[in-house]
């Protein structure tokens, strides 16, 4: 846990505390008071952040039907492609193919390090099935547990980066019934006495965060320039969850994450995947980029603040920039450092900028 001295939170090795509730409340009028829990402990782990290179693990849908041949497996996948039946029969059509590769900033995009995951979805000739079409890849790496409080592990959410083209967020947004991107993962809960009682192959919908609301809802307009936005996915309704790979019949295995076709337009649509990460507390790393918006500028020859858009005349060589810029204050965010900031024009940092 810690102490506080005001603002300042003092980080110290006692475990005796799981966290801690902080509430302000201003002292000279009635106003409302304003509470924040701080949840202590081990903060995120990066499961996947393709460096390594190896994608053998990770199959779009041809290679995993080849993938569960090799292997002998007969699962919902092989079923569905082979006797158009089983749990997934009508989801898998032959119009419908999938393909991963490994991306790298040279070919394709990466949020993190050198490497990222490619996802090709192929939709071109989506003719649909009974109004439920998919498309996915998969994981066929076995056994990934994500969360067993029984065993002292405790995460509380799994999340990713996911690069985004321009207008694919409405589409992917679980706004509507067709909860449009999920993870299908193994689950169980367990009672007092450690017995179960629940077990099955879960389909859990991936949301993206907005960050000023706070709601795991929002569309193409906020997605930042540079395309990337994280998902994630809520553990804490189960005791277990892991990415599932047993080689057996069992309803939909192996795991996969999952795209409902019919909020697509018929095309290839390539998403990127990187830091694939469980979080285990609130002590976690900044992941929203601030806001900022209404940009101005002024010269020499115009003294009003005008609008900065594309294509504005400066009016001679000397120009100054302003704008609005936001960092909220959300559970894992740290805030703008105002000290260390940095304003680039095409790619160079200026100099003699006031933050």
């Amino acid at each position: 846990a810690g102490s506080i001295n005001g603002l300042t939170f003092t980080a110290t090795s006692d475990e005796a505390k799981q966290g801690v509730t902080v509430t302000a409340q201003y002292k000279y009028a009635d106003l409302p008071a304003f509470s924040v829990v701080i949840a202590f402990g081990k903060g995120s782990e990066i499961l996947f952040d393709f460096e390594d290179g190896d994608l053998s693990n990770w199959l779009g849908i041809e290679d995993a039907y080849n993938w569960s041949k090799e292997h002998g497996v007969t699962n919902a996948l092989t079923e569905a492609i082979e006797k158009n039946t089983g749990s997934l029969s009508g989801q898998f059509v032959p119009s419908v193919d999938s393909e991963t590769f490994l991306s790298s900033a040279d070919v394709g995009q990466v949020k993190n390090g050198n490497h990222s995951l490619g996802v090709s979805l192929n939709n071109k000739n989506d003719e649909g099935a009974g109004g439920w079409v998919y498309n996915m890849f998969f994981y066929v790496g076995g056994d990934v547990v994500l969360r067993d409080t029984g065993s002292g592990k405790n995460a509380t959410t799994f999340g990713m980066w996911i690069y985004l083209p321009a207008g694919i967020a409405d589409k992917i947004n679980q706004g509507d019934a067709a909860y449009a991107m999920q993870l299908q993962c193994y689950s169980a809960n367990y009672n007092e006495n450690g017995e179960l009682v629940y077990k099955g192959m879960t389909m859990d919908q991936c949301h993206l965060y907005r960050q000023d609301t706070g709601k795991h809802l929002y569309g193409s307009t906020d997605v930042p320039e540079a395309g990337w936005v994280y998902f994630t996915v809520d553990l804490t309704a189960f005791d277990y969850v892991a990415l599932y790979s047993n080689n057996t019949a069992s309803y939909r295995e192996p795991c996969f994450i999952r795209f409902y076709t019919k909020r697509f337009e018929p095309g290839v649509t390539t998403l990127y995947f990187d830091d694939m990460t469980l979080d285990y507390s609130t002590a976690v790393d900044d992941r929203d980029a601030p806001i900022i918006k209404d940009l101005t500028y002024t010269s020499n020859t115009l003294f009003d603040k005008t609008p900065f858009t594309t294509a504005c005349p400066a009016g001679d060589n000397k120009v100054a920039f302003q704008a609005n810029i936001a960092d909220f204050a959300a559970s894992n965010m740290s805030g703008l450092n105002y000290a260390s900031a940095n304003i680039y024009v095409d790619g160079v940092a200026l100099s003699g900028v006031v933050a």
